[in-house]
């Protein structure tokens, strides 16, 4: 039997949105200060959810969600550790009720993706045509950008300039056995002849599904300047990045040399890091990537990270770097990927390894949606 208890009523007043400003890589964009919240709590035996009922007006539109809240995204063993500045680390405890996913009540098949940082929303709105996002303004904007001093901003995919920052793909001869037939609607599929590839795909036999288990790190530029030196919002940020890729991930298809096609391929967090403070080696051989007053290029910088990796005793099949540190020539990330779920390489060095970055060295921050876009791209890197 599941009871429903309501918790509170939360009902804010709407400020008017600010229209028609432009920023970095916002062609345009809305600024708003609240949203009326609605909060029951629904038990059942085993388990509990948060409900959210969220309501707000942007864009000249009412918008209605359902939010529950919870991830799966977060393996069984999982574990998070802060990292001090000599190496020490301390566990915490990831609040999953900082983490929504719901649907658009006017829609109910709309996805929507949500988190808060620090008691702001941040929200996707996945329509057909277009994603609403919603955000913490102080992600985006100055003051001098935001003069009602709005806490929110809103904008959609389309509002998104083209000029963007670019990644980059390392390569060896280990990942040419993955070639990636993904679904259309989220990217291009490409092959030399695409009739042909999608009949041998018709052939040949799926296997179940499997699922990465990954590692994330976050430096101490990504924890204080995007994360606001702030773990419960970091760890939100960290989730709703590996939650946007896992379900790109589980709706593509990925077919090996062999023409065996891989179907339902999924990730979840196994282990976090979160790098409170600049870290200081006695090493050396490499500078860590942690390391404050450094002028990383983005080979150096995926360098110390493989680097430092390889003295791990326990290996993941992708480990993957956020930074806040603004790469020359607008590099926004690089991978090394040498297949999907392929574990440790012999020898103990980790198989698989990222990094992207929150800013872009010309435009400056990135949107959430872009920031989504450019972790998921790093795990869908592959040789042309």
């Amino acid at each position: 039997m599941i009871i429903q208890v309501i918790l509170f009523l939360s009902v804010l007043i709407l400020i008017p949105n600010v229209s028609g400003h432009s920023v970095g890589n916002l062609k345009y964009f809305e600024t708003f200060s609240a949203i009326t919240v609605t909060s029951r709590l629904k038990r059942s035996r085993d388990s509990q959810e948060l409900i959210k009922d969220l309501k707000f007006t942007v864009f000249k539109r009412n918008f209605h969600l359902i939010l529950k809240s919870g991830t799966n995204v977060l393996a069984k063993d999982f574990h998070a550790k802060l990292v001090e500045a000599d190496g020490r680390t301390t566990s915490v405890h990831i609040d999953q009720s900082l983490l929504y996913t719901g649907y658009l009540v006017e829609n109910t098949s709309v996805l929507v993706s949500a988190h808060i940082e620090d008691t702001l929303w941040t929200i996707q709105i996945h329509e057909y045509n277009d994603t609403y996002g919603i955000e913490p303004a102080r992600n985006m904007l100055k003051s001098s950008d935001n003069p009602l001093n709005h806490t929110l901003i809103a904008y959609r995919s389309s509002d998104l300039t083209e000029n963007a920052g670019k990644c980059a793909t390392l390569h060896s001869e280990s990942n040419d056995w993955i070639k990636q037939y993904l679904h259309p609607h989220h990217v291009n599929i490409t092959s030399e002849n695409h009739n042909q590839s999608r009949e041998r795909l018709r052939r040949e036999t799926y296997l179940q599904k499997n699922t990465c288990v990954m590692s994330i790190i976050a430096d101490y530029d990504f924890f204080s300047i995007r994360c606001h030196s702030n773990y419960l919002t970091c760890s939100a940020i960290i989730i709703s990045l590996v939650e946007h890729a896992d379900r790109i991930f589980r709706s593509s298809k990925f077919v090996d040399l062999w023409n065996t096609i891989y179907l339902g391929i999924g990730l979840q967090i196994g282990h976090m890091l979160l790098y409170t403070a600049p870290t200081y080696t006695s090493d050396t051989r490499m500078s860590h990537f942690n390391a404050k007053g450094i002028l990383w290029d983005s080979m150096d910088k995926m360098n110390s990270l493989e680097y430092y990796l390889s003295f791990r005793q326990k290996h993941y099949c992708i480990t993957h770097l956020l930074t806040s540190y603004p790469m020359p020539e607008r590099i926004l990330g690089v991978a090394d990927v040498k297949g999907i779920c392929c574990g440790a390489r012999p020898g103990g060095t980790v198989q698989s390894c990222s990094f992207t970055s929150s800013i872009d060295s010309s435009s400056g921050h990135l949107t959430t949606q872009q920031m989504k876009q450019t972790f998921t791209h790093a795990f869908f890197s592959e040789k042309s």
